[in-house]
């Protein structure tokens, strides 16, 4: 029985109609954007940007601006997406039961914020 008195769905039914998991859900889309946005990131520095810095010739200086603002634009939604995801996963985490689809969004959060940082070694 839940606040109401109404019985409590359970099994699947339950899990889709509770908090925690749709709010998981949130939260694994927004890593998942997050992340591509991080590849999309990684590919346009490292294919297009870094073999024009190294021979400035392939590419005229009135282009070198927009790439990299375009480049910050998508450093910048990178880093929205991550802190959504963590804080839909913190969310999900307070909502109640079951805890476990929050523990899984909390890891894919996790990877999707270390991965918005751009730490190449």
């Amino acid at each position: 029985m839940d606040e109401a008195g109404a019985p409590r769905a359970s099994g699947w039914r339950g899990l889709w109609q509770s908090k925690t998991f749709t709010r998981a859900l949130v939260s694994l889309g927004l890593s998942a954007a997050a992340m591509n946005t991080c590849q999309l990131y990684s590919h346009l520095e490292w294919r297009v940007m870094h073999p024009v810095l190294n021979k400035p010739a392939l590419m005229a200086v009135e282009m070198q601006v927009p790439l990299e603002e375009l480049m910050e634009g998508l450093e910048r939604m990178e880093r929205v997406f991550a802190w959504l995801a963590l804080g839909f996963t913190v969310w999900a985490f307070r909502s109640g039961t079951p805890r476990w689809p929050a523990g899984g969004a909390a890891l894919a959060a996790m990877c999707a914020w270390i991965a918005s940082w751009h730490l190449y070694v």
